[in-house]
């Protein structure tokens, strides 16, 4: 169950240590054009754009405007939502997910694949945006074929017209581009024969937009992500414009490795973060730190006395979210990055237990991640950190 109102009074007289949030010159002047080219990589606080979709309304007089520049291969995947309006995917799919491997893997820019070497399983996209009255102009689709695969037949069908078979090669750098006489929504594509790994889609849109974001959450995710890529590939494959912003979420699912290593997560991040600078080299950079977490107390009986969780206990995951959030700051500056504490935002260690109790509540039930709300308010608390 949850801590107590004497167990939490307790813990409010131990939230004397905050980070201060960092704001450098060159990212507010970087940012000061046209178009804006943002990104936002993490886990599963990114993943479904609760906090990416306010963050935007903070800055654009017309959100519905803002466009992505890349669909990352994570349709139907579960606990992300895609800045597209509607998919629909047949079985037959693995996900592949570039933090769970090791140094070197290629991937590009949304750090997943989508694999199958299932005949006739499909993937359909609607790729409308706002109201329906943006539409493509063409479409990029990013694939790679395995080693036990020469060529991959696949089945395209654009706005429901009729199919067309399409053989592709290792010979094509793993790149098709897809054009119509017509603006188009909807493709639908279909498996035929081959092991083929969807990367993701890169949409060109019959409207251009002021602001250009683009949102890569994977639930579990960690930012050894950028430590396993290889940089050349990531830049040769899909890279399209720099970023004028990069943004990393990650520290989440690192706090939670047991037991927790602060010298190897500070080794693994400066592996991150040179990597992402071969790739980013000009790009303004924050770091966000990983929020408050909180833990449920075990009660032996609801007839015994209930002993009260003392705050060392109950602050367990928020002691190492912090040092988690103070190795980005201080890393984070040797590579030319700003940090911002979302914990710090939470009100410190313990903050979680509070925005629980917040009406309507901030903090989601499991303690870990966030409410809508609780996203929303965090996206314009970060947005007024870098005013």
């Amino acid at each position: 169950e949850l801590p107590n109102e004497d167990e939490i009074a307790a813990l409010h007289l131990k939230q004397d240590q905050k980070i201060q949030s960092e704001v450098t010159t060159p990212l507010l002047s970087k940012l000061n054009k046209t178009p804006i080219r943002i990104a936002l990589w993490g886990d599963s606080h990114a993943a479904a754009r609760f906090f990416s979709d306010e963050l935007v309304k903070s800055f654009v007089a017309n959100p519905s405007a803002v466009l992505p520049t890349f669909i990352p291969a994570l349709m139907g995947r579960l606990g992300v939502r895609l800045p597209v309006n509607k998919t629909c995917v047949g079985p037959g799919w693995k996900y592949d997910y570039a933090y769970r491997g090791n140094p070197g893997l290629e991937y590009s820019r949304g750090l997943s694949k989508m694999t199958s070497g299932t005949g006739d399983t499909y993937i359909w996209m609607d790729f409308s945006q706002s109201k329906g009255d943006i539409r493509l102009k063409s479409l990029e689709m990013l694939y790679a074929i395995s080693d036990a695969s020469s060529t991959v037949t696949v089945a395209l069908s654009i706005d429901d017209g009729p199919e067309q078979e399409v053989v592709l090669e290792k010979s094509n750098a793993g790149l098709l581009k897809i054009n119509s006489d017509k603006n188009f929504s909807i493709l639908k594509l279909r498996l035929l024969s081959g092991n083929f790994s969807l990367e993701g889609f890169i949409p060109e849109y019959t409207k251009s937009a002021s602001v250009y974001f683009d949102t890569f959450g994977i639930p579990g995710a960690t930012g050894l992500s950028w430590k396993n890529i290889n940089p050349n590939y990531f830049r040769n494959h899909g890279f399209g414009e720099p970023y004028d912003l990069v943004i990393f979420e990650y520290g989440t699912n690192e706090g939670n490795q047991r037991p927790f290593n602060l010298g190897q997560y500070s080794e693994n991040l400066r592996a991150q973060l040179a990597n992402m600078r071969q790739i980013y080299p000009d790009s303004a950079c924050i770091l966000i730190g990983p929020t408050d977490r909180g833990i449920f107390v075990r009660r032996p009986s609801k007839k015994s006395k209930r002993p009260v969780a003392s705050p060392q206990e109950l602050l367990t995951f928020s002691k190492i979210h912090y040092d988690i959030t103070q190795a980005q700051k201080n890393i984070g500056q040797d590579y030319g990055c700003s940090s911002w504490s979302w914990q710090d935002e939470m009100g410190g260690m313990g903050g979680a237990y509070k925005w629980i109790r917040n009406s309507p509540p901030l903090m989601a039930k499991d303690l870990i991640h966030l409410t809508v709300d609780g996203y929303q308010q965090s996206a314009r608390d970060f947005s007024k950190s870098f005013e």
